[in-house]
């Protein structure tokens, strides 16, 4: 028997609903598999949860992380986050307001990239020293070897590559510019 198809009167009326039947499944462990990625935010940090879709037998288990949760970041991966995360507020608190779009844009991108190191789910050891040495460049204001490993990132790995690679490219040349 199929579910019956609700209808919300806005997104917060189903956000609030979620929730709700987040808390009715605990003990289940069971999430609509029909989820929106801001949606996803609700869940506990670092929580599995099963995913299923109606009619379907199958079970796809899952780690969310809630953002901001960079608890779980890696050792290997910690200075990537370090370095770019302080240079991301330094070029926040600098940039003309003219780039405030910009900005955030960057801020939201470095943050799924942030979100992809915590879950260790994307990067590849590799790429992972590859973006150290991309951030200790950065750090030591070195912009053109940072625009060339980004390069060679995007280049031989653009499996691994995601919307975060833009964020990667504006905090170089945000940096670059602002002193």
């Amino acid at each position: 028997m199929a579910p019956k198809k609700r209808h919300y009167n806005n997104r917060l009326h189903r956000l609030t609903y979620l929730q709700h039947q987040l808390a009715i499944r605990r003990d289940r462990d069971l999430v609509p598999l029909n989820l929106k990625k801001e949606e996803r935010r609700f869940l506990q940090p670092r929580s599995t949860v099963s995913l299923y879709r109606s009619g379907a037998s199958k079970l796809i288990r899952l780690t969310f992380t809630a953002p901001g949760d960079r608890n779980h970041i890696p050792a290997n991966a910690r200075p990537v986050y370090e370095i770019l995360n302080d240079d991301m507020h330094r070029v926040k608190s600098r940039a003309p307001a003219a780039f405030k779009a910009h900005v955030n844009d960057m801020e939201k991108r470095l943050n799924i990239l942030f979100d992809h190191l915590n879950n260790e789910d994307l990067l590849k050891p590799n790429t992972i020293e590859d973006m150290v040495e991309l951030a200790q460049a950065i750090r030591s204001k070195n912009y053109d070897q940072a625009q060339a490993i980004h390069i060679d990132i995007l280049t031989n790995r653009n499996s691994e590559c995601g919307t975060w690679m833009t964020g990667v490219k504006r905090l170089i040349s945000m940096s670059k510019a602002t002193p």
